[in-house]
């Protein structure tokens, strides 16, 4: 049993980025499960993005659209995914997910946009 198991069924997640005082700061954000890792996609200016930049730990936990916890905050690891093959992975796990939202085709047409980042996260 994955740690990740308890993200099935959801389409929500709060994934929580730390500032360098250790302040968390949670975000609900659409995301895939693939085994056992949970690949997002955001903006790259994000904060998330920033905060992962300089700690890597995270904390995620499923949620509805606005947030609201489901569960419990599970402890994990983030990356950014640089190489092109990373990037269209999630991408593609996203969009199968998420394809038929109209926001989601609208903004997210290209794996190689410079202006969106892709995430994979995996349990500590």
């Amino acid at each position: 049993m994955s740690q990740f198991d308890v993200f099935e069924d959801h389409d929500y997640l709060s994934i929580k980025t730390f500032r360098a005082n250790d302040e968390g700061v949670p975000t609900a954000v659409w995301f895939y499960k693939d085994g056992e890792n949970i690949y997002i996609t955001t903006g790259m200016a994000s904060g998330k993005v920033k905060r992962i930049g300089g700690n890597e730990h995270v904390e995620v936990a499923p949620c509805d659209v606005r947030g609201g916890l489901l569960g419990e905050f599970v402890v994990a690891t983030a990356e950014i995914l640089q190489a092109p093959e990373d990037r269209a992975h999630a991408h593609d796990l996203l969009a199968k997910k998420y394809g038929h939202t109209e926001m989601w085709s609208q903004s997210l047409n290209d794996a190689q946009d410079p202006a969106r980042a892709y995430l994979r996260v995996v349990p500590r």
